[in-house]
């Protein structure tokens, strides 16, 4: 097995315990997120990575929806109301 091998190797489990996510949007949210010459599919990828804060926010408030239900906890009407309200929008 070759260096670079061992490196891919060990790269793709630290990538499994890691969101990755994050770290490009921040990295785009510091260098700009010019869209000037560009292609329209790298265009599209772009506009996905800028929604990222909307996407994440969804997916934590579908975790704590699902989280709740798993430990058979109802919430009040205004915080269920208020949850659905979050998932639908992100």
């Amino acid at each position: 097995m070759d260096d670079s091998t061992a490196l891919s190797k060990v790269m793709a489990e630290v990538a499994k315990g890691f969101d990755i996510r994050s770290v490009i949007f921040g990295t785009f949210y510091r260098c700009g997120f010019d869209l000037h010459d560009l292609e329209p599919h790298e265009k599209q990828l772009m506009e996905i990575i800028q929604l990222f804060p909307y996407l994440k926010n969804g997916e934590i408030w579908r975790d704590i929806h699902q989280e709740l239900g798993d430990l058979d906890l109802k919430p009040t009407s205004d915080d269920k109301h208020w949850m659905e309200t979050c998932i639908e929008e992100a």
